[in-house]
């Protein structure tokens, strides 16, 4: 079971040192708000053991940070119904489909041959 996921919206997942790109998220991801006319825009979920704070940070449509809100517990919200235990469980089931697929390449995976 994962039990820590930093996000980067728009950008990639990391999944307990498991990194996932943007492009290879599936479709299955709960929904992080990304481009609207507000200032509740997701531009990072932090949740890990690292040095600092887990958090959401907030943007505007132009990516300019707004606020941020802790994130203590599995069970804080994200955004909407979304909770962190909701996006460590995709991230899992993510992490394990892209693990089983013989095509994938995990970027970070010193062994896979470099992409031509």
């Amino acid at each position: 079971m994962a039990t820590e996921i930093v996000i980067s919206n728009q950008d990639y997942i990391k999944v307990d040192n498991f990194y996932i790109q943007w492009s290879d998220r599936g479709d299955n991801m709960p929904a992080l708000p990304h481009g609207e006319e507000s200032d509740t825009n997701i531009h990072y979920v932090i949740y890990n053991t690292l040095t600092g704070d887990n958090e959401v940070q907030y943007c505007n449509k132009q990516e300019k940070m707004k606020s941020e809100k802790a994130l203590n517990s599995t069970s804080d919200i994200v955004t909407g119904t979304t909770t962190v235990q909701n996006l460590l469980d995709w991230g899992q089931t993510r992490k394990d489909e892209l693990i089983a697929d013989p095509n994938y390449e995990d970027p970070d995976d010193p062994s896979d041959p470099p992409a031509e």
